[in-house]
């Protein structure tokens, strides 16, 4: 099984179910890669100013509401606060 693993890399459960999100988003016609990656790095951006954040630790996750809309959040890990100058 480790050629495998090799070939394809390993990848989480989460890293999984990110992926189908994104794809899902994507098939809707809600927002399409480039938008999502844009979206991100430019909340991410903002979050920087204020924080001291994991970028590469950032989530995108969508969930579907009871009235059907989408509900679109980003996870970032915070190390603490930035110190104002």
């Amino acid at each position: 099984m480790s050629w495998f693993s090799d070939l394809f890399g390993r990848h989480t459960k989460n890293d999984a179910k990110q992926r189908l999100e994104v794809m899902l988003i994507h098939d809707r016609g809600i927002f399409d890669n480039a938008d999502l990656e844009q979206m991100e790095k430019e909340i991410l951006a903002v979050v920087k100013r204020y924080a001291d954040i994991e970028t590469g630790a950032a989530e995108i996750c969508t969930d579907k509401l009871d009235n059907g809309r989408l509900l679109l959040s980003i996870r970032v890990p915070v190390r603490g606060q930035k110190s104002r100058r």
